[in-house]
């Protein structure tokens, strides 16, 4: 970085900015042993730390003429170094920040494909220093915070002072301090509810304003807007307004990357509202990183991400990887695109990611298998369209699991699927694949634990979102492919499975009692209407065009079948 002109222009233009709003004062100078000795004395608790530059290249995975690729400069607080006017390492308010959830990002572009509706987006701008740091330890003294500046950022009017050990003192929240996202999170939620919104409990960062009909979703400094397009103005302008909300955030866009996901709203043809998730320069990049480890073997073109039975040799999985030291990142790497927008992924992601600490020649295969159905099906798509009134709307939720699929331990994978359902809608909000953490005996326990982590975990709190965003209530339909679950979840008993509650945690009662309620049911699907299939079981390569078009996945985003 300090041998790159434009790393180290990226550095001075953050700094200057930084400067610019005060983040720290320069006119405070002084020597630590000064401020040491003043704290000692009970004026005040004193935090001393460093700052740091770094430079990345932003969008690095785009071509390089692209206006999105470019150097950003970043200066963080080293909140591990920090220590008091004792010497001992500091202890902070340990103030929380909840960012959004990627399933509650998707129930806001879901919500902005109702009619009338649109989504928008905005960037806070160096949204951490927006807040101030306003701690106090635990015998509620005020704690003051010292840094050193790194020599690239120290004035050269500073030779002439001759202060050893130079220290100013950090008025705002930096990045890199402990409690920095628990401020800005505070301030931005403080600027909302001054705005007209409320907080959801159940979606961290999400808020509902009941008058504009608008939700907004903020994950760090990302802001997603959806509802009426008369109201996106509004919200705005309200948010940026000194008098109102007091955040400076950057001019508002239409909806496209976020999240690195590229969100592609279609043009509205009739009533239909269509997005499509489109990650093609992600998954190159990570193919690449993956070709660079393993070697210059070109990756063939296979059905699925799986390989056929037979492949995978006993005498194997007792020999050391080649890649063992690497799988790990590139594993992460895959996992993110596959929570973002590729679904058909997550399974065997999944069953890989497991054995990082264990890697065998067999997870080499295995790991050559993905990477070679990422390489052949890197336009594959996910879309998610609305072309119904709100009053014809449901949440469907299909739950589905294997028995004794893994062949380490014999547990059993949960698969669950959600979207947002109607005569001609077909929304996905979130979809999982979880290795059940002990050993079901027999397929009904193995679907009941499935359908009590997806019913639990996402699909209650999504009723109760969209009852809030709809204004009444929400039906929620859980589909299910075995009739034995679906009786002994009806009945909320079965002498079979008493030993569930020892094992799973699994109240069958409680169950019960939700489909009692008349906003929820559940009803049978035959097996290849079951859209949570893929992430359950290795299908073979036969079923698996037909699972593609259950998700909503096409080659080309404007191609595909519609799900039924």
């Amino acid at each position: 970085m300090l041998h790159e002109p434009r790393a180290m222009q990226a550095i001075q233009t953050e700094a200057k900015g930084l400067t610019n709003v005060g983040t720290w004062d320069l006119n405070s100078v002084r020597s630590k042993a000064t401020v040491v000795q003043e704290a000692r004395v009970g004026k005040f608790t004193a935090h001393f730390g460093q700052l740091m530059t770094i430079c990345s290249e932003k969008h690095s995975e785009l071509s390089p003429d692209d206006p999105l690729r470019k150097f950003k400069g970043r200066i963080v607080y080293r909140g591990d170094i920090t220590r008091d006017q004792s010497g001992a390492l500091a202890v902070f308010q340990e103030l929380s920040a909840n960012p959004t959830s990627i399933t509650s990002a998707r129930h806001n572009l879901a919500y902005g494909c109702l009619p009338g509706h649109t989504t928008s987006q905005a960037d806070a701008v160096q949204a951490y220093v927006q807040s101030y740091l306003d701690g106090k330890d635990a015998q509620g003294i005020e704690i003051v915070t010292w840094i050193s500046l790194p020599p690239e950022l120290q004035p050269e009017s500073w030779r002439d002072l001759g202060i050893s050990d130079p220290v100013v003192k950090l008025i705002r929240s930096l990045y890199g301090h402990p409690d920095a996202g628990g401020h800005w999170e505070r301030h931005l939620t403080r600027a909302l509810v001054r705005c007209g919104f409320v907080a959801n409990p159940e979606h961290p960062s999400t808020f509902w304003h009941a008058e504009l009909h608008c939700l907004l979703t903020a994950y760090v400094d990302d802001l997603l807007l959806s509802g009426p397009v008369t109201n996106h103005a509004i919200v705005w302008d309200r948010l940026r307004d000194k008098a109102i909300g007091d955040v400076s955030l950057d001019e508002p866009t239409e909806l496209g990357r976020f999240l690195g996901c590229n969100h592609q709203k279609l043009p509205v043809i009739g009533a239909r509202s269509e997005i499509v998730y489109n990650m093609t320069d992600y998954i190159d990049q990570a193919v690449t990183k993956y070709t660079d480890l393993a070697g210059s073997s070109p990756l063939k073109k296979v059905p699925t991400p799986f390989l056929p039975d037979g492949s995978l040799l006993a005498e194997d999985d007792a020999e050391l990887g080649e890649l063992s030291a690497d799988a790990c990142g590139v594993l992460m790497k895959n996992l993110y695109a596959a929570r973002l927008s590729r679904p058909d992924l997550l399974k065997p992601i999944n069953d890989l990611a497991k054995n990082v600490t264990k890697w065998t020649k067999n997870c080499d295969k295995q790991l050559c298998r993905l990477m070679s159905y990422m390489s052949c099906t890197r336009g594959h798509t996910l879309r998610g369209y609305v072309a119904d009134e709100p009053e014809d709307l449901w949440l469907e939720l299909f739950v589905d699991s294997d028995f004794c699929g893994s062949r380490e331990d014999a547990k059993s994978t949960s698969g669950g699927y959600l979207v947002l359902k109607g005569p001609h809608t077909y929304f996905p909000i979130m979809w999982v694949s979880k290795k059940q953490t002990s050993v079901s005996r027999s397929t009904t326990e193995a679907e009941v634990i499935s359908l009590a982590h997806s019913l639990f975990l996402e699909g209650l709190p999504a009723m109760s979102l969209w009852e809030q965003l709809l204004g009444r209530k929400v039906v929620l339909k859980v589909r299910e492919d075995n009739q034995a679950t679906i009786r002994v979840v009806k009945n909320g008993y079965s002498p079979k499975l008493r030993h569930i509650q020892r094992t799973h945690k699994v109240n069958l009662g409680s169950i019960c009692e939700i489909f009692e309620n008349e906003a929820c049911e559940i009803s049978y699907v035959a097996t290849d209407e079951q859209a949570a299939d893929i992430f359950t079981k290795c299908l073979e390569p036969i079923k698996w065009d037909n699972a593609l078009e259950l998700l909503g996945m096409s080659p080309h985003s404007h191609c595909g079948k519609a799900p039924p």
